[in-house]
């Protein structure tokens, strides 16, 4: 998780904010996994995005294939305790070589997405 503790005060009217927070609710790139909008998140993206820092939907794609990468250790420990017991099957062995043909697929188009798109993490 990033660090962010630098915080900048803007002065904005009734109306300039409740459009912010109309636009920050309908944005899915911004929102809190639970669904409900993220001002801050918006406003900052909005503007670093503008100033060509970074890109918000690069990091939401490493976020995604870590997410990926812990699912596919699970299921490495599940198989392998399995295996271990004597419960192991040829099936769990297939799982593990889908998750794994997945996630390489995965990680290849994020790596075309990053050089096509001349993409830079946050620096």
């Amino acid at each position: 998780m990033i660090n962010r503790n630098v915080i900048i005060g803007v002065r904005l009217t009734q109306k300039e904010y409740e459009y912010l927070c109309k636009k920050a609710k309908q944005d899915p790139d911004t929102r809190y996994k639970n669904g409900d909008k993220n001002l801050s998140g918006y406003i900052r993206n909005y503007v670093l995005k503008g100033a060509g820092y970074g890109d918000i939907h690069i990091r939401k794609e490493i976020e995604n294939m870590a997410y990926q990468i812990r699912k596919i250790g699970v299921n490495i420990n599940q198989a392998t305790r399995k295996i271990n017991s004597g419960y192991g099957t040829a099936k769990a062995v297939s799982e593990l070589q889908a998750d794994m043909a997945h996630l390489t697929k995965s990680f290849d188009e994020f790596i075309d997405k990053i050089t096509l798109e001349g993409g830079t993490l946050w620096q």
